[in-house]
């Protein structure tokens, strides 16, 4: 007596693109990806080279690469420590 197999045909690579398309599509949709964020002209971001003159276009602190990133991670650890001791909310 024979055996009758049948193999299917592996998805064509475009079948792949597609549901990787409409996955990251419906990823975005969830994630809040919902609108464009519009920043101000009053907070854009101006790249100062060592050694060249600045003239400041606003008051406010201009901050070296070094401390900008030490500061970012010092309120960043702060936010997390406080979500991690603040009490769940009552439904």
């Amino acid at each position: 007596m024979q055996t009758l197999t049948a193999n299917a045909p592996a998805p064509a690579p475009a079948s792949l693109l597609t549901r990787a398309a409409a996955l990251l599509l419906i990823w975005m949709s969830w994630s809040g990806c919902h609108a464009p964020k519009i920043i101000p002209p009053t907070h854009t971001l101006l790249r100062v080279e060592a050694g060249r003159p600045f003239t400041a276009p606003c008051d406010g602190w201009f901050l070296s690469d070094a401390l900008y990133h030490r500061t970012r991670r010092a309120v960043a650890d702060r936010i997390l420590e406080l979500e991690s001791t603040a009490p769940a909310p009552n439904p």
